[in-house]
């Protein structure tokens, strides 16, 4: 592990002459067929991951934790779900009641909404929104606001965040003055009344995956679809892992309504009975497979359908229309043939156009023989170095696994990758653009096109399917542009002289992306630096080098 320190060498993507001083290594291009390299990226939604206080989609940015109110400040009794009570019994001074926010994004626009009721006393309060950890005055934004007794009153104000990390919303009440005060709410003005954080979602539209899935159970066995529909107040917590408060929000429209805005079709999983999922609720095969059946209904039942009224007493008169369905076993593989047969016909008997599979096995990255090596080496390397190196060479050999695995299965382009939204997008909201190193990567992977493939042959070096530098080429329209991406795992600069001469007509080079863990720079942080750099330039020319960092991933798109 050594020998990835040393002195600094910039990122960059160099398109360099053929008379560079190292001989490049040639990789001869041609328009003869090549099997798929890339196929179409599909998301798993895990159970509760849209749920509670650490859900990143939200678009409200008010902690569920209970305010703190100063010395001076009485909290009554509640009278109710929606407020509390507050006193300031102090003769002279203010006192103040504090709700915290998630982390805010410095430069966005937020609208704070205050609701309260005057009950006795001086009716004006002070209200404001500051960083929790600044002192700085000039970064608090606050105002005054009238509450009038009889009932609770939305008082709002706009202001745009000086600082990445959580705020403080502030109430302060006047002396002998006493309110009925709701929790307040804090939101991006971009996002409106919408549910979900609209840069988030963009951030996941970025990723076009094109199918998404729901719910993965991640260990937790079986799933009761009933757990999430209906009224919240009556819905069971789904993930036994999760705060009670928490509930069960995201249920089965909400995950379809998701996937709507998202443009991305759903894809439900009925989690098949076994022994080991028995529950008290579903104590047999037969009740497993009639919940499966009812699932089906209350989504696309019509008319006077009983699992159809049921849907319309939930407030959802239409049917959700979910044609995309798999049968899976707890541990996400798919279940024994003839158990898949006899979900197949209480299932297809509810909806005969159900695209309807067993579960389709997940790729992962062991499956590639330089990634489970890689894996072996971080394991018996030392723990800092293991810390330091591991997080962006991990999401290299996923990557590279993608790259080699219609190699290694007939079922290529049905393989579910093994990325879920908790790896893909930072839980934090002022991270940049919401994507991890490993969601850039697969957004840049993502652009690679499912068009013609083009054959690449290594000269000089044998490319087989567990080379650690791997070069794969497509049309995008073909005979006019095309794409070809380079992963290098080696911790090596590569030189690559990339020839063009048997694809009939000139080209060049017209945006050049790439991706690299800054593995050769001194530590000067205590995580690995990556960059991301994007070229644009030209070569009219057939042949032309090509020099890529260590760690790293590159994507040429070369048009005629």
């Amino acid at each position: 592990m050594k020998r990835f320190g040393g002195i600094c060498i910039s990122v960059g993507l160099l398109l360099v002459p053929l008379f560079a001083r190292e001989k490049p290594i040639e990789v001869r291009i041609s328009p003869d067929p090549s099997p798929p390299t890339v196929f179409p990226l599909r998301l798993s939604l895990p159970i509760g991951f849209l749920e509670g206080a650490t859900n990143p989609f939200q678009s409200e940015r008010v902690t569920a934790e209970p305010p703190n109110p100063s010395p001076e400040i009485q909290v009554e009794s509640h009278t109710d779900r929606t407020a509390s009570r507050f006193a300031n019994r102090h003769p002279e001074r203010f006192g103040s009641v504090i709700w915290l926010t998630h982390p805010l994004r410095a430069g966005t626009d937020y609208t704070v909404r205050f609701r309260g009721e005057a009950l006795e006393g001086p009716r004006t309060v002070i209200l404001s929104a500051a960083p929790l950890e600044e002192r700085d005055e000039r970064a608090r934004h606050s105002g005054k606001a009238a509450f009038k007794p009889g009932s609770l009153q939305d008082k709002t104000f706009p202001f745009r965040a000086e600082r990445d990390g959580p705020y403080q919303l502030t109430v302060q009440i006047p002396p002998g003055g006493r309110f009925r005060i709701a929790r307040p709410s804090c939101k991006p003005q971009a996002d409106g009344d919408q549910p979900w954080d609209r840069a988030m979602v963009d951030a996941f539209r970025r990723l076009a995956p094109e199918e998404v899935r729901w719910p993965v159970a991640e260990g937790l066995g079986f799933y009761n679809w009933y757990d999430g529909v209906g009224p919240e107040e009556f819905r069971h917590v789904a993930n036994p892992m999760g705060a009670p408060r928490d509930g069960h929000p995201f249920g089965t429209a909400a995950f379809v309504a998701f996937c709507r805005q998202l443009g991305v079709p759903p894809r439900i999983r009925v989690i098949a009975f076994t022994d080991k999922t028995r529950r008290k609720d579903v104590p047999t095969l037969d009740a497993a497979l009639a919940l499966a059946a009812d699932w089906v209904a209350y989504c696309n039942a019509t008319n006077d359908h009983p699992m159809a009224r049921l849907r319309m007493e939930h407030g959802h008169p239409e049917p959700l229309g979910v044609s995309r369905w798999e049968v899976a076993r707890a541990d996400g593989r798919p279940p024994e043939p003839a158990l898949f047969d006899r979900y197949r016909a209480v299932m297809m008997r509810e909806d005969p156009t159900l695209d309807l599979r067993p579960a389709i096995p997940t790729l992962l990255p062991e499956s590639d023989r330089y990634t489970a090596e890689l894996f072996r080496r971080f394991q018996d390397a030392p723990l800092e170095e293991a810390a330091y190196f591991r997080p962006w060479y991990q999401a290299l050999g996923v990557v590279h696994a993608l790259l080699n695995a219609p190699a290694r299965s007939s079922e290529d382009a049905r393989l579910y990758l093994p990325f879920q939204p908790t790896g893909l997008l930072f839980r934090t909201a002022p991270q940049k653009h919401f994507l991890t190193e490993l969601g850039q990567l697969v957004t840049l992977m993502n652009q690679y096109p499912m068009g013609e493939p083009l054959r690449c042959k290594l000269a000089g070096r044998v490319m087989d399917a567990d080379a650690p530098l791997l070069v794969r080429a497509a049309w995008i329209r073909k005979p006019v542009e095309m794409q070809v991406l380079i992963c290098n795992t080696l911790p090596e600069r590569q030189s690559l002289t990339l020839n063009l001469e048997k694809v009939d007509g000139h080209f060049l080079v017209w945006v050049a992306e790439q991706m690299a863990g800054l593995i050769a720079q001194p530590r000067t942080t205590e995580t690995l630096p990556v960059n991301q750099l994007t070229r644009a330039g030209a070569a009219m020319m057939q042949v032309f080098t090509v020099t890529v960092e260590p760690a790293s991933c590159t994507r040429l798109l070369i048009k005629r």
